[in-house]
């Protein structure tokens, strides 16, 4: 694909070749030619017969020095001088195809043996291709024009056997000329129009190629050429590669492909594999939708398999710890960008049911410091999502399992991080159980069944969720498919998801939301005395006022926290505190900081919110207090049905001032948003 106002790299050539005189072996100091081959390469420079060149070729092969004659190796490159034809229609024109080919062929065996010389601008080699590569060039083009691979666009034909060997010579020989992409090689490749197009459409057509002993090196190759072009201009090169591939979902499912071929393919995939999952993960983080796309085709079980494989003891023997763990490595790092590329929860999930924890555990055994700073970074990670009741019962199934316990004791207890943050991450789900338990025990959230024609409610057991809008609840499968089939929930389900999409309602389901109010509950109990520290450093500056205060669970973070703010704090933190969801719905009022003269009347309101974790996102979620009647002096015994306004207003026994009335204004509004808030959940 030509790149509009992109300028042809041209290097000083004969620069170049005088200083290949003074630093290149001279040709003088390697033997003579034996005969029969002098012979061969003479006859195969004349009649250019395909026997001739292959027969040169398997000399390479047997003897690798050969490699290093300039005589040898302008056989093959003065074959690309010849002009293109303009179509293979008749066979003087298919002939000369079939003599490109062979010369790539041969300029390939030359690179294999001589790869070493190419980080060298003044290598033979390196100057002998730059002063062929227009050539080079043009007949790549040419070839690619006469197979099923189109450059502008990517193409879904099959690729025949005569497409698999120009496919795998043009993406080896490319591969090792870009080993080094800082020479003046990879800068002419990389400035001449259309390259890129040709280089994705070979990295993309990776999934297709034969399955040869060579075909993981190959991917790894073209893989490092892309990989430096994404890393010279990620913006530009992410948007061209979506673009060929026709569409953000079509580039996602070439992600998909590659990724699951690697991730399936065992030992011999090892070495390619660190940077092919490196370079998915970029491209995912810059294309919308590519994570959604890639959890729903079961991506999180492939990648937490080969995560498996790595970390157990069956990856190979002659493997070491090391090269195991620069495997792991970009297996955590992908599972963290998806988790903040999605909502987090789902991703967290499925990774836990394919054996996530185990397999971060058996990796800790290798004592290596960088791969248990990984480990705890995965946990950092899932840390927050266990106010999540789906996240939770997960974690808490997956820690009961005897695999799990046996490959616990076995980790390196001198490991002080790493073991630091499996213990806190362990009391965390030990005491988030309990919680759950006592919810599930008191019945605090129970729905009944969505579907019109049921009256059935939720007791001991949960009904099931609609997996698309996590709104709805069925006692049965049958409930579900007749609720849907009559069209009611089918109209609720994509306007719900469409609102969640735009920013319009709760990503947060309403079971999730009960067992929020009820953790803060437990959590203000259980750390009563830190909230009456805090209150009483607010109330012992303005012990006559009347102040608005905030409780806030930040669960968003790992380690959480707890705190207590004013209503000064409040009101100026208000704008960033605004759920995403709200953002469009409510208008958030002009409010200013309560001024110098306070309320002298009255008691306390309080607002209490929840702060959790929602893929990139952090949501607070405000709540209807339930417990801070005896904390805050609030009195009023049912005050989740009551707004703080309406409380404050029992506490007024006398006429306010103007700038009292200004305050208690600033504190309705605050009541109403507060309330806006609750609705929309």
């Amino acid at each position: 694909m030509p790149v509009p106002g992109r300028t042809l790299y041209l290097p000083d050539l004969a620069a170049l070749e005088a200083s290949c005189l003074q630093s290149d072996v001279c040709l003088s100091a390697l033997p003579p030619l034996r005969r029969e081959v002098k012979v061969l390469a003479t006859r195969a420079e004349t009649s250019k017969a395909f026997t001739d060149l292959y027969n040169l070729m398997n000399c390479f092969r047997q003897d690798p020095t050969l490699a290093q004659y300039q005589w040898l190796q302008d056989i093959f490159f003065r074959l690309l001088r010849a002009p293109t034809p303009s179509a293979c229609r008749d066979p003087m024109q298919q002939r000369a195809a079939n003599l490109a080919t062979v010369a790539l062929q041969g300029i390939l065996e030359i690179c294999t043996y001589l790869g070493s010389t190419l980080h060298s601008d003044t290598s033979r080699l390196s100057v002998t291709f730059l002063r062929s590569w227009p050539d080079f060039w043009k007949w790549i083009l040419f070839l690619y024009s006469q197979t099923s691979m189109s450059l502008g666009r990517y193409s879904t034909t099959p690729l025949n056997e005569s497409d698999q060997r120009i496919m795998i010579v043009t993406a080896r020989i490319i591969s090792r000329f870009f080993a080094w992409p800082s020479t003046t090689v990879c800068k002419t490749i990389q400035a001449t129009p259309g390259t890129f197009s040709v280089i994705a459409n070979l990295w993309m057509k990776q999934s297709e190629r034969i399955d040869d002993d060579e075909r993981a090196n190959d991917c790894a190759g073209i893989t490092g050429v892309l990989a430096a072009y994404l890393q010279s201009d990620l913006d530009r090169y992410s948007k061209e590669i979506t673009e060929i591939a026709g569409g953000e979902k079509k580039i996602a499912s070439r992600i998909l492909a590659i990724m699951r071929i690697a991730c399936q393919g065992g030992q011999p995939w090892m070495v390619p594999f660190p940077v092919l999952t490196s370079v998915c993960t970029i491209l995912a983080n810059c294309i919308p939708g590519a994570y959604s796309h890639l959890l729903s085709r079961n991506i999180v079980g492939e990648i937490c398999e080969a995560l498996k494989f790595f970390a157990s003891d069956k990856s190979h023997h002659s493997v070491t710890p090391t090269q195991r763990c620069l495997c792991t490595f970009p297996v955590i790092d992908f599972f963290i960008e998806a988790v903040a590329a999605t909502d987090g929860f789902k991703w967290i999930i499925e990774a836990i049911h394919a054996d996530l924890l185990t397999s971060i555990l058996r990796c800790t055994r290798w004592s290596i410091e960088s791969m248990n700073n990984q480990g705890a970074r995965a946990l950092r990670v899932i840390l927050p999502y266990l106010v999540y009741r789906s996240v939770l019962r997960a974690v808490g199934r997956a820690l009961q399992d005897p695999v799990l316990c046996e490959t616990e004791a076995q980790i390196p207890l001198e490991d002080k991080e790493f073991w630091t943050t499996w213990a806190f991450f362990r009391r965390t789900v030990k005491i988030q159980l309990e919680i759950k338990a006592d919810f599930d025990e008191a019945g605090k959230f129970s729905q009944p069944c969505s579907s019109p024609e049921c009256f059935a409610v939720e007791t001991t057991e949960s009904f099931r969720l609609c997996s698309a809008c996590h709104e709805a609840c069925y006692c049965s499968r049958t409930c579900q498919k007749s609720h849907w089939k009559s069209g009611k929930h089918r109209v609720e389900c994509d306007r719900l998801r469409k609102d969640r999409l735009d920013g319009k309602a709760s990503p947060i389901s309403p079971r999730d939301h009960a067992f929020f109010v009820h953790l803060s509950g437990e959590m203000m109990d259980r750390h009563y005395d830190d909230i009456i520290k805090m209150r009483d450093m607010h109330l012992s500056d303005e012990p006559s006022a009347r102040l608005a205060f905030m409780i806030l669970f930040d669960h968003a973070d790992f380690p959480s926290t707890i705190g207590v703010c004013t209503s000064d704090a409040f009101l100026k933190g208000l704008n960033e505190m605004t759920p995403r969801y709200l953002k469009s719905t409510v208008d958030k009022p002009s409010i200013n900081p309560v001024g110098e003269t306070p309320i002298t009347r009255g008691s306390t309101i309080v607002y209490l919110s929840i702060k959790v974790p929602y893929g990139s996102e952090r949501l607070v979620v405000p709540m209807r207090p339930e417990r801070a009647s005896e904390m805050f002096g609030w009195n009023n015994t049912q005050p989740n049905r009551q707004s703080g306004v309406e409380v404050v207003n029992q506490f007024i026994e006398c006429p306010l001032t103007s700038e009292e009335e200004k305050e208690l204004a600033q504190l309705r509004e605050l009541d109403r948003l507060v309330l806006s808030w609750s609705h929309c959940l």
